[in-house]
Protein backbone atom coordinates (compact mmCIF):
# COMPACT_ATOMS: atom_id res chain seq x y z
CA UNK A 1 0.00 0.00 0.00
CA UNK A 2 1.43 3.56 -1.20
CA UNK A 3 1.68 5.99 1.89
CA UNK A 4 0.52 9.16 1.84
CA UNK A 5 3.40 12.26 2.16
CA UNK A 6 2.31 12.58 6.06
CA UNK A 7 2.93 9.22 6.46
CA UNK A 8 5.88 9.04 4.53
CA UNK A 9 7.45 12.00 6.22
CA UNK A 10 6.54 10.82 9.38
CA UNK A 11 8.27 7.12 8.84
CA UNK A 12 11.15 8.92 7.44
CA UNK A 13 10.34 7.57 3.56
CA UNK A 14 9.64 10.69 1.92
CA UNK A 15 10.79 10.26 -1.26
CA UNK A 16 11.01 12.82 -4.14
CA UNK A 17 8.77 11.44 -6.02
CA UNK A 18 6.11 11.13 -3.65
CA UNK A 19 6.72 15.09 -2.74
CA UNK A 20 6.99 16.25 -6.55
CA UNK A 21 2.95 14.16 -7.07
CA UNK A 22 1.93 16.24 -3.69
CA UNK A 23 3.32 19.35 -5.06
CA UNK A 24 1.80 19.34 -8.06
CA UNK A 25 -1.61 18.24 -6.71
CA UNK A 26 -1.20 21.05 -4.32
CA UNK A 27 -0.62 23.49 -6.90
CA UNK A 28 -3.70 22.54 -9.00
CA UNK A 29 -5.83 22.48 -5.98
CA UNK A 30 -4.52 26.02 -5.32
CA UNK A 31 -5.38 26.83 -8.66
CA UNK A 32 -8.45 25.59 -8.62
CA UNK A 33 -9.28 27.21 -5.58
CA UNK A 34 -8.43 30.44 -6.91
CA UNK A 35 -10.40 30.36 -10.13
CA UNK A 36 -13.18 29.68 -7.63
CA UNK A 37 -12.64 32.63 -6.13
CA UNK A 38 -12.27 34.91 -8.73
CA UNK A 39 -15.47 33.40 -10.10
CA UNK A 40 -17.05 33.87 -7.10
CA UNK A 41 -15.97 37.41 -6.99
CA UNK A 42 -17.37 38.37 -10.73
CA UNK A 43 -20.55 36.64 -9.96
CA UNK A 44 -21.17 39.27 -6.88
CA UNK A 45 -20.07 41.83 -8.68
CA UNK A 46 -22.81 41.22 -11.43
CA UNK A 47 -25.35 40.71 -8.85
CA UNK A 48 -24.20 44.13 -7.00
CA UNK A 49 -24.16 46.09 -10.54
CA UNK A 50 -27.47 44.13 -11.72
CA UNK A 51 -29.47 45.07 -8.82
CA UNK A 52 -28.15 48.68 -8.31
CA UNK A 53 -29.15 49.35 -11.70
CA UNK A 54 -32.24 47.77 -11.36
CA UNK A 55 -33.55 49.70 -8.04
CA UNK A 56 -32.12 53.40 -9.87
CA UNK A 57 -33.33 54.42 -13.47
CA UNK A 58 -29.94 56.14 -14.43
CA UNK A 59 -29.46 57.09 -17.80
CA UNK A 60 -25.31 56.27 -18.67
CA UNK A 61 -23.48 55.18 -21.71
CA UNK A 62 -21.88 52.00 -21.33
CA UNK A 63 -20.74 48.73 -23.33
CA UNK A 64 -24.27 46.90 -24.54
CA UNK A 65 -22.36 42.91 -24.78
CA UNK A 66 -20.22 43.56 -21.42
CA UNK A 67 -23.67 45.06 -19.36
CA UNK A 68 -25.71 41.75 -20.86
CA UNK A 69 -22.69 39.46 -20.55
CA UNK A 70 -22.98 40.62 -16.47
CA UNK A 71 -26.66 40.36 -16.48
CA UNK A 72 -26.47 36.89 -17.95
CA UNK A 73 -23.55 35.63 -15.24
CA UNK A 74 -25.90 36.96 -12.35
CA UNK A 75 -28.69 34.71 -13.79
CA UNK A 76 -26.08 31.88 -13.46
CA UNK A 77 -27.58 30.19 -10.65
CA UNK A 78 -30.63 30.28 -12.14
CA UNK A 79 -29.82 28.58 -15.03
CA UNK A 80 -27.44 26.19 -13.44
CA UNK A 81 -30.76 24.26 -12.24
CA UNK A 82 -31.42 23.56 -15.62
CA UNK A 83 -29.60 21.51 -18.61
CA UNK A 84 -30.06 24.40 -20.99
CA UNK A 85 -26.85 26.34 -22.54
CA UNK A 86 -26.87 30.22 -23.32
CA UNK A 87 -24.77 32.41 -25.49
CA UNK A 88 -24.31 35.87 -26.53
CA UNK A 89 -23.13 37.08 -30.18
CA UNK A 90 -22.58 39.99 -31.91
CA UNK A 91 -21.18 43.23 -32.54
CA UNK A 92 -18.56 43.84 -29.16
CA UNK A 93 -18.40 47.84 -30.28
CA UNK A 94 -21.81 49.04 -29.65
CA UNK A 95 -22.14 51.53 -27.23
CA UNK A 96 -25.30 53.34 -26.09
CA UNK A 97 -26.76 56.15 -24.14
CA UNK A 98 -29.80 54.33 -22.04
CA UNK A 99 -30.77 52.72 -18.67
CA UNK A 100 -29.17 49.42 -18.66
CA UNK A 101 -31.43 48.29 -15.45
CA UNK A 102 -33.81 48.16 -18.08
CA UNK A 103 -31.86 46.42 -20.24
CA UNK A 104 -31.07 44.06 -17.33
CA UNK A 105 -35.13 43.33 -16.67
CA UNK A 106 -35.40 43.13 -20.21
CA UNK A 107 -33.58 40.34 -20.45
CA UNK A 108 -34.46 38.55 -17.01
CA UNK A 109 -38.24 38.30 -18.58
CA UNK A 110 -36.70 36.60 -21.61
CA UNK A 111 -34.38 34.36 -20.22
CA UNK A 112 -37.39 33.40 -17.17
CA UNK A 113 -40.11 33.38 -20.27
CA UNK A 114 -38.15 30.71 -21.48
CA UNK A 115 -37.41 28.49 -18.65
CA UNK A 116 -40.88 28.52 -17.66
CA UNK A 117 -42.82 28.08 -20.95
CA UNK A 118 -40.52 27.11 -23.46
CA UNK A 119 -39.06 23.57 -21.90
CA UNK A 120 -40.39 20.10 -20.31
CA UNK A 121 -38.68 19.10 -17.28
CA UNK A 122 -35.53 17.68 -17.72
CA UNK A 123 -35.09 19.54 -21.01
CA UNK A 124 -32.06 20.73 -22.41
CA UNK A 125 -32.54 23.73 -24.74
CA UNK A 126 -30.07 26.94 -26.18
CA UNK A 127 -30.97 30.13 -25.14
CA UNK A 128 -29.17 32.60 -27.41
CA UNK A 129 -29.24 36.70 -27.62
CA UNK A 130 -27.55 38.15 -30.95
CA UNK A 131 -26.61 41.93 -30.93
CA UNK A 132 -26.10 43.79 -33.95
CA UNK A 133 -27.09 47.18 -35.59
CA UNK A 134 -30.43 47.96 -37.72
CA UNK A 135 -31.84 51.23 -39.27
CA UNK A 136 -29.82 53.10 -36.65
CA UNK A 137 -30.67 51.08 -33.89
CA UNK A 138 -29.85 48.58 -31.44
CA UNK A 139 -30.96 45.15 -32.42
CA UNK A 140 -31.44 42.61 -30.25
CA UNK A 141 -32.19 38.66 -31.32
CA UNK A 142 -32.95 36.72 -28.40
CA UNK A 143 -33.71 32.92 -29.58
CA UNK A 144 -34.72 29.77 -27.84
CA UNK A 145 -35.14 26.38 -29.04
CA UNK A 146 -38.11 25.24 -26.99
CA UNK A 147 -41.59 24.60 -27.66
CA UNK A 148 -43.06 28.09 -29.51
CA UNK A 149 -45.69 29.01 -28.54
CA UNK A 150 -49.32 27.99 -30.41
CA UNK A 151 -50.60 30.60 -33.48
CA UNK A 152 -53.65 30.97 -31.49
CA UNK A 153 -52.22 32.33 -28.64
CA UNK A 154 -49.77 34.34 -30.32
CA UNK A 155 -51.85 36.88 -31.06
CA UNK A 156 -52.46 37.75 -27.44
CA UNK A 157 -49.11 37.01 -25.41
CA UNK A 158 -48.48 40.91 -24.43
CA UNK A 159 -51.94 40.98 -22.61
CA UNK A 160 -51.59 41.56 -19.11
CA UNK A 161 -52.69 38.17 -16.77
CA UNK A 162 -52.87 36.11 -20.73
CA UNK A 163 -50.32 32.84 -19.73
CA UNK A 164 -50.92 29.51 -20.65
CA UNK A 165 -48.64 27.87 -17.78
CA UNK A 166 -50.81 29.14 -14.72
CA UNK A 167 -50.89 25.39 -12.91
CA UNK A 168 -46.67 26.24 -13.49
CA UNK A 169 -46.45 29.58 -11.63
CA UNK A 170 -47.23 31.62 -14.40
CA UNK A 171 -48.64 35.15 -13.83
CA UNK A 172 -49.65 36.56 -17.52
CA UNK A 173 -47.06 39.71 -16.65
CA UNK A 174 -43.95 38.38 -17.79
CA UNK A 175 -44.16 39.12 -21.36
CA UNK A 176 -46.64 42.17 -20.96
CA UNK A 177 -43.65 43.94 -18.52
CA UNK A 178 -41.39 42.95 -21.29
CA UNK A 179 -43.46 44.78 -24.11
CA UNK A 180 -44.14 47.85 -21.81
CA UNK A 181 -40.28 48.08 -21.15
CA UNK A 182 -39.35 48.10 -24.98
CA UNK A 183 -42.45 50.31 -26.26
CA UNK A 184 -43.35 52.52 -23.72
CA UNK A 185 -39.84 53.07 -20.94
CA UNK A 186 -37.35 53.01 -23.85
CA UNK A 187 -39.65 53.72 -26.92
CA UNK A 188 -38.78 50.59 -29.15
CA UNK A 189 -40.26 47.95 -31.06
CA UNK A 190 -40.87 44.05 -30.31
CA UNK A 191 -41.91 41.55 -32.31
CA UNK A 192 -42.14 37.81 -31.96
CA UNK A 193 -41.85 34.71 -34.65
CA UNK A 194 -42.57 31.50 -33.07
CA UNK A 195 -43.69 27.87 -34.37
CA UNK A 196 -45.43 24.76 -32.50
CA UNK A 197 -41.97 22.87 -31.87
CA UNK A 198 -39.59 25.14 -33.13
CA UNK A 199 -38.46 27.83 -30.32
CA UNK A 200 -39.22 31.12 -30.46
CA UNK A 201 -37.81 34.49 -31.29
CA UNK A 202 -38.07 38.16 -30.65
CA UNK A 203 -36.86 40.89 -32.49
CA UNK A 204 -36.35 44.19 -30.40
CA UNK A 205 -35.35 47.21 -31.60
CA UNK A 206 -34.24 50.20 -29.57
CA UNK A 207 -33.14 53.68 -29.72
CA UNK A 208 -29.33 54.01 -29.41
CA UNK A 209 -29.78 57.40 -26.93
CA UNK A 210 -33.07 58.11 -24.74
CA UNK A 211 -33.59 61.57 -24.62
Amino acid sequence: MKLGCSEAIAQGNLKRSLLNHYTELASEGTQLILSNLERAAELVHSFKQVAVDQTQSELRFFDVRHYLEEVMLSLSPQLRQTSHAWFITGDESIMIQSYPGLLAQILTNLVTNSLLHGYGPGEAGKLSLHLGLEAGQLLLLYRDDGQGIPLVDQPRIFEPFFTTARDRGGTGLGLSILYNLVVQNLKGEITLQSQPGEGVQFKILLPLEQG
